[in-house]
C-alpha cells in the first residue's frame, strides 16, 4: 500500500515538524511505500493532493479545518481519489473530531494503523465542497477573521474572544430556505448547515450520520446574544431540518462561511454529495 503525507506548518500551532520524525517512524511500519510533501501554500496542497490520485492509496492530511477543506475541494472530481487519514493540528479542528480524531498525534496513529476507511457525505455549495458546515449571520465570519497571530498565541480562546464582540452586534438573516422542495420563511440571526456533530469545539448535532445521504440545517431562534445560548443547557430547543438539498435566498451582503473559509455572497444551493470519499475511523 503506498502512503502519502501532506503538512502544512500553518494550521494551529505548526507544532508538526517538532513530532515529525516519531510521526513518520510510526506511519512507515503501516506502508509498503511512504512519501512526504511540505506544504508551503495552499495552491500547491492543492496540486499535491490531485496528483496523489491514482497513484497513491492514502493521502494523510495534517492540518487544521481550512487545510482538509483545501484539499477536499482539490480532488473531489478527480478519478481514483485516495482514501483520506486525518492528523487534527488546527486551532478547533472540528473536522477531525467528526471521525473521531483530537489533537493527539497517538490517537491519529492508532486510527490509520487499525481503522478503515469508511465512505463519507460531502455536500456542495456552488462550486465549493465542504466536509462539515456552512452558516451565515453572527459568528459565521469568526474562524476566518481572527489574526493567525492571534490563534497560534492563544488558541481557541481567540475564537472566543471575538465571539464575545459578535454576540452584542444585531444581526438578522431574512430570506427563504427550501428544504427537499419545502419552502420556509427566514428571520434568524444566524444560519447553520451541518455534516457531523461538532462545530466551534461544540457538539451540536449530536445525532448526524456522516453517511445518510443528508446534512442538517438549523434556524436559530431569536433570543440572548444572537440566539446563541438557544445550543447550550437546551438539547431540543432548536429541531434541525434534514435534507437531500437546500436553497437559500436572503438580502444578506455577508459572505458564506465554508468548513470556516470565506466564500460566496448572496443566494446558494445546496447539494449532498453522497459517500464521495472514504475517511479513516474506528
Amino acid at each position: 500500500m503506498r502512503g502519502l503525507l501532506l503538512y502544512s506548518d500553518n494550521s494551529g500551532h505548526g507544532q508538526f515538524s517538532s513530532h515529525r520524525d516519531f510521526i513518520l517512524a510510526e506511519l512507515a511500519t503501516r506502508f509498503d511505500e511512504f512519501d512526504v510533501f511540505h506544504s508551503l501554500t495552499p495552491e500547491d496542497g492543492r496540486a499535491a493532493a490531485k496528483g496523489a490520485c491514482g497513484k497513491y492509496d492514502v493521502l494523510i492530511v495534517v492540518g487544521g479545518d481550512g487545510t482538509f477543506h483545501n484539499i477536499i475541494n482539490a480532488i473531489a472530481e478527480e478519478d481514483n481519489p485516495p482514501d483520506i487519514a486525518l492528523f487534527n493540528n488546527g486551532t478547533l479542528a472540528d473536522s477531525g473530531y467528526n471521525f473521531g480524531i483530537d489533537g493527539s498525534y497517538q490517537k491519529a496513529i492508532k486510527v490509520i494503523k487499525e481503522g478503515s476507511p469508511k465512505p463519507v457525505d460531502l455536500f456542495k455549495v456552488g462550486p465549493t465542497y465542504c466536509m462539515f458546515m456552512a452558516a451565515i449571520g453572527a459568528y459565521s465570519d469568526i474562524s476566518y477573521k481572527t489574526k493567525r497571530g492571534l490563534k497560534k498565541d492563544f488558541g481557541k480562546l481567540a475564537y472566543y474572544g471575538e465571539a464575545t464582540k459578535e454576540a452584542f452586534k444585531d444581526y438578522r438573516i431574512r430570506g427563504k430556505l427550501v428544504a427537499d422542495g419545502v419552502v420556509m420563511e427566514l428571520d434568524t440571526p444566524f444560519l447553520l448547515f451541518m455534516n457531523g456533530k461538532r462545530i466551534a469545539g461544540f457538539n451540536i448535532n449530536k445525532n448526524a450520520l456522516l453517511s445518510d445521504g443528508k446534512i442538517e440545517c438549523f434556524i436559530t431562534e431569536r433570543g440572548m446574544f444572537n440566539g446563541l445560548m438557544n445550543y447550550f443547557g437546551k438539547a431540543d430547543k432548536i429541531e434541525p431540518i434534514s435534507a437531500k438539498s437546500f436553497k437559500v435566498s436572503t438580502d444578506s451582503d455577508m459572505p458564506w462561511c465554508l468548513d470556516g473559509e470565506e466564500g460566496e455572497v448572496g443566494d446558494i444551493e445546496i447539494e449532498v454529495i453522497s459517500n464521495r470519499l472514504r475517511f479513516y475511523s474506528l
